[in-house]
Order: C-alpha cells, then sequence, then structure tokens
C-alpha cells in the first residue's frame, strides 16, 4: 500500500566515523508547497482498524513484511510515525507507483483503487496514524537535530554519497530505489532522519546501505528531503 524510502544509494564505510560536534542553530527554511495538511479525525479510528481488517491490508503489509526486499510491499506497522496523514488521505484515493523491483522495473503488485468513501478514507487514515512509535522516532535529541539542520549541508552529502545513483529527484538520477521527488510530501522528517541513520535498524532486510553518517549529517540530508515536495 504505502511505499518505503530508499533503495541501495551511496557508498559502503567500513567503520564508524568519530563524533562530531552539534552544530549551531540555524533559521530554518522557508517551508515549501505541500498537500493541504489533514488532522486526523481519531475518534474514526476504531472504524479504520476494522475497514483494514476488512480489505486485508495485512495480506501484503502484515507483521510479517518487517523484513523488507524490492519490490515488496511494505510493513505499515510504523505509518503513524512514518507517513503524513495528508500524503495516507490522498495515495489512498489515488494510488500511484512508487516503488521499483529493478532497475526501472515496477513490481507485479500494486496497490488496488478501493473506490473509498470520504468516510472510509478517514477512518483509514486515523487508524493508520495511531500506530507510532516515538521511542524510535520523534525523541526530543530528534527534534533538536532536525531544528538545527541546515538543508544546503543535505544537499551537498547527497550529492557526494551519489543518491543519484539509485534514486530519481527531479529529472535525474536512476530508476532503481524510491523516487525521492516528492518524498517530503509523504514522509515525516523524524522518520527520514531515523531512517538514514540506521537503515537495517529501521527497515531489517532493506537494500538501503549504512553510510555511516554522524547524527548532524543524517539530520541535515533528512532535512533536504524533507523540503522535497
Amino acid at each position: 500500500m504505502l511505499a518505503g524510502l530508499f533503495s541501495g544509494c551511496g557508498n559502503e564505510v567500513s567503520s564508524p566515523k568519530p563524533p562530531k560536534p552539534m552544530q549551531a542553530r540555524r533559521t530554518p527554511a522557508s517551508a515549501p508547497v505541500s498537500l493541504p495538511a489533514t488532522v486526523p479525525n481519531l475518534s474514526l479510528a476504531p472504524h479504520g482498524r476494522r475497514l483494514y481488517a476488512a480489505l486485508r491490508c495485512d495480506a501484503c503489509h502484515g507483521p510479517d513484511r518487517e523484513e523488507e526486499a524490492p519490490g515488496l510491499p511494505p510493513s505499515l506497522s510504523l505509518a503513524g510515525s512514518k507517513l503524513r496523514p495528508e500524503w495516507i488521505k490522498s495515495y489512498l484515493n489515488d494510488p500511484t507507483p512508487i516503488r521499483f523491483a529493478s532497475d526501472r522495473r515496477r513490481p507485479i503488485i500494486r496497490m488496488p483503487r478501493y473506490r473509498l468513501t470520504a468516510r472510509e478514507t478517514d477512518a483509514l487514515v486515523a487508524y493508520l496514524s495511531t500506530l507510532v512509535d516515538e521511542t524510535r522516532f520523534g525523541t526530543p535529541v530528534d527534534r533538536e537535530l532536525l531544528a538545527s539542520a541546515d538543508p544546503a549541508d543535505g544537499r551537498r552529502l547527497f550529492q557526494e554519497y551519489q543518491c543519484l545513483g539509485c534514486h530519481t529527484l527531479g529529472s535525474e538520477g536512476n530508476k532503481i530505489g524510491p523516487d525521492l521527488t516528492h518524498v517530503g510530501r509523504r514522509l515525516r522528517p523524524k522518520y527520514i532522519l531515523g531512517f538514514v541513520r540506521d537503515p537495517p535498524g529501521v527497515i531489517p532486510g532493506t537494500p538501503m546501505k549504512d553510510i555511516a553518517l554522524w547524527d548532524e549529517e543524517a539530520a541535515a540530508v533528512a532535512a533536504f528531503l524533507a523540503e522535497q515536495r
């Protein structure tokens, strides 16, 4: 149903980097244009949970999908920590391909178009938004890192580690990992930070390589990608 983030970009690093001092706080860049904000109606979450079960969403996105492979639907166990509710709503109404099974080849398994009613869509958004893990994403330390991150540094690191070798950004890059052109509309910055910092720790089995970024570097990359709307 809903896609993961990266697939095999960057260069491998054999050993972790030494500690790096925290950067000084910078003024955040102006917010880019995005989808209209959606505030989940959490009173609909029980209805959404029943609808999720009735549609048999776990058949593709269940707990056994914790280990990810190219072309397979991802787990939704952390959907509330990972995905912006406005994007969930937009995607449920108009599911468009995001992932690739291999270079420029879309996976066979596709998200069905269920033609949900407005209330059903809101109920699913509400339920998925309750699936969070605040101990892993959105901690006070991570919020501080993101607040002080410089997207310009993230752009430089994105280029330095040759992320376009696997990903598309605008008209550039390769179609192996998910398209990052609109990743900031889809994923929450705190999730991007957690994933960039420790890809296999967030998605076991992910093809994304751990390039051993410092926390401040990972936050800069997350801030840069969060601007891609």
